[in-house]
């Protein structure tokens, strides 16, 4: 996911990034110039900076969270795996954490033209509200292992320029092989 890249990158320090909305397919279909020619690998550049800690959050964070609700966690799994009706491999248990808001990722993006495409923030903000998260409080933003989290935290600190939002990439992987509880349909 370009979200999750996106913010492995700001967390090392680079400003100087940005996510293609709706990818190649938008690119192609708004007529702009495309090349199948072979290009050859140059060397980068690029080095990481100092560790930007304040838009990452840990499991110690979280359990702090579920203590003093300082913030909203926003799950970014899809629907049945929020509810624990289904739950992924790399999780030993189905649910969600306690007090968390549903953020699915069906709704981080919409389709057009056959390209996933970001809305604007008067969207996020309706669809935030619709799902009970308040926009004047910070997220972190969880999922299985933090990729599809990445667009909820995209969302809020991008979208919503929310920059109190954290993501929390250890996310329900780590969370359940650590034995921390949740709560959903058992399976």
């Amino acid at each position: 996911m370009a979200t999750r890249l996106f913010f492995q990158l700001k967390y090392f320090g680079d400003d100087n990034v940005a996510i293609l909305n709706g990818g190649t397919n938008s690119w192609i279909t708004a007529g702009y110039p495309v090349s199948t020619d072979s290009i050859s690998a140059i060397k980068g550049n690029w080095v990481a900076t100092a560790e930007r800690k304040e838009i990452l959050a840990t499991t110690e964070d979280v359990k702090k969270i579920l203590k003093n609700h300082a913030a909203q966690l926003v799950d970014a799994r899809p629907t049945a795996q929020f509810f624990g009706i289904a739950m992924s491999p790399v999780v030993l248990a189905a649910g969600h954490l306690q007090g968390a808001y549903s953020f699915p990722t069906e709704a981080a993006t919409k389709s057009v033209n056959g390209a996933e495409e970001f809305m604007d923030a008067d969207d996020y903000r309706a669809i935030f509200k619709q799902q009970n998260i308040k926009p004047n409080r910070p997220i972190i933003a969880d999922c299985n292992t933090g990729h599809l989290a990445s667009g909820a935290w995209f969302v809020a600190y991008e979208i919503l320029k929310d920059k109190n939002a954290k993501l929390y990439a250890g996310s329900m992987n780590e969370w359940t092989h650590l034995k921390n509880p949740v709560v959903g349909l058992p399976q």
